[in-house]
């Protein structure tokens, strides 16, 4: 009440006492303080005014104009006619107007053909028969609006395509590949600054660090697959945990690091986190503390800086897998699908996969599994368009991911990890065992059998620095 009574003008001289009480809350909202120091309103109308809101119901009812009720009532509930008015005859004692609104066919709601509030421009005769003819006109029927808009030529829209279910798949793709992939790289890049040759190289040094990570991600592993988790969680943890060992802080222990690792990237994908319990079994530990769970998840985005949104390879898996799945049959479909996924995780099992571009991680696992089920011509494909021009970083990138993907295949002891038991089940079609089967008969065959099936991609590769030796 103070700082309405310090706006308003003394010229106008309105004490908030005389407004109802209902007003006095409301008086710098109606009355805004910029607008009455504006406007040039006589104080005696303003006291009029006040009075005439004080004055009882029924009399406040005779004194509006009979005009402005059918304008108010016909912008409320439909259309008044001006005859249906009856005008108040007599003295001021005389009874109020009973205003009879019109029968429910004949109501059209239209608030914008009736002025609510009065003003010069409406006040004006013209106006007044304008809005006389415009209450008196009859509302069109269901046939004339038909009609009308039959005249205009309207149509409905026509869909993108003849056939809207049966080409959103590839129009969706055509938009992915044509707007969409070109900012995911360009921010991919922006993120994780990686120079093209770290590609050969571990995210760790020693020979005991590499395999102490090993032994981290097959937990992760181990507890992902026990707990029933999205993939996209999976993948979103071994980030974590390269982009921790890139910080060279280490200072957690094993297996704080890798449950908070799997911990930080199920609160950040999932609906509902597993107890500390069950976590627990699933990396093998008889019993993890909460105080000490707590504290490593601190140290852990502190060391990361919070960077939780990034890029992972299962961003791009999908967009590759439809790529190169245009021309398959539903079971071809869905094995190439479980086959990318299972040397997708595979390649998290190499040192050098934290320093791997998401997206040429991704596009390397499906050009290895397009080789393996003999998709020469969808490999082709993709590998023009995820690594354009004939040299290039990126080709020497996808070259050195799947080079280390082959070692990893052909490794003796590939049968005892985690992943290769993840996908041995029959509800994986068996995949590991299918792809473990196809590169030890066509490495009997041909030992150059990789060279020849990305033969470009091999020869730019020629003259750059050799894969580390520890792979």
């Amino acid at each position: 009440q103070l700082q309405i009574r310090r706006n308003i003008p003394a010229a106008l001289n309105i004490s908030l006492a005389a407004m109802p009480a209902r007003l006095q809350g409301c008086a710098g909202i109606l009355c805004p303080p910029r607008r009455l120091r504006n406007c040039h309103v006589k104080a005696s109308s303003c006291s009029g005014a006040l009075q005439n809101i004080q004055k009882p119901k029924q009399q406040r009812r005779k004194a509006m104009p009979a005009s402005l009720v059918a304008a108010v009532l016909a912008g409320c509930s439909g259309r008044v006619h001006a005859k249906d008015v009856q005008k108040p005859v007599g003295a001021a004692g005389a009874p109020a107007p009973v205003l009879r609104c019109a029968p429910p066919s004949r109501v059209r709601a239209s608030r914008a053909a009736v002025p609510l509030v009065s003003s010069p421009l409406t006040d004006s005769p013209s106006s007044k028969c304008s809005v006389k003819s415009e209450i008196m006109s009859p509302s069109p029927t269901p046939e004339a609006l038909c009609a009308s808009d039959a005249q205009t030529n309207v149509k409905p829209l026509s869909p993108i395509s003849g056939d809207p279910d049966r080409h959103q798949d590839e129009e969706d793709r055509d938009l992915h590949f044509g707007t969409h992939f070109k900012h995911l790289r360009k921010g991919e890049e922006c993120c994780l600054h990686r120079p093209a040759h770290l590609a050969t190289f571990p995210v760790v040094q020693s020979v005991q660090e590499i395999s102490l990570r090993k032994e981290i991600v097959t937990r992760i592993m181990r507890a992902h697959l026990y707990c029933k988790l999205e993939r996209r969680t999976l993948h979103l943890a071994m980030a974590v945990l390269d982009q921790y060992y890139l910080t060279q802080r280490l200072a957690l222990q094993p297996i704080i690091l890798a449950a908070t690792s799997l911990l930080v990237a199920t609160k950040f994908e999932e609906e509902i986190i597993p107890e500390i319990d069950v976590l627990a079994v699933g990396l093998g530990e008889e019993a993890l503390q909460q105080p000490e769970i707590v504290l490593g998840e601190v140290e852990l985005l502190h060391a990361i800086s919070f960077q939780l949104h990034r890029p992972t390879p299962a961003h791009h898996l999908h967009w590759f897998i439809e790529m190169l799945s245009g021309n398959m049959c539903e079971e071809e479909r869905k094995k190439l699908t479980v086959m990318t996924h299972f040397l997708c995780e595979l390649g998290f099992l190499s040192a050098c996969s934290g320093h791997w571009p998401p997206s040429l991680h991704a596009a390397a696992a499906a050009l290895f599994s397009a080789a393996l089920l003999k998709r020469t011509d969808d490999a082709k494909k993709l590998q023009k368009f995820i690594a354009p021009g004939e040299r290039g970083h990126s080709r020497q990138q996808l070259w050195a991911i799947l080079k280390q993907l082959l070692g990893l295949l052909s490794n003796r002891g590939l049968q005892g990890e985690i992943v290769y038991r993840k996908y041995l089940h029959a509800e994986n079609l068996n995949v590991s065992f299918e792809a473990k089967r196809i590169i030890a008969f066509e490495m009997q065959h041909d030992e150059a059998w990789l060279q020849h099936q990305f033969a470009t991609l091999a020869a730019s590769a020629v003259g750059c620095a050799p894969t580390w030796a520890l792979l």
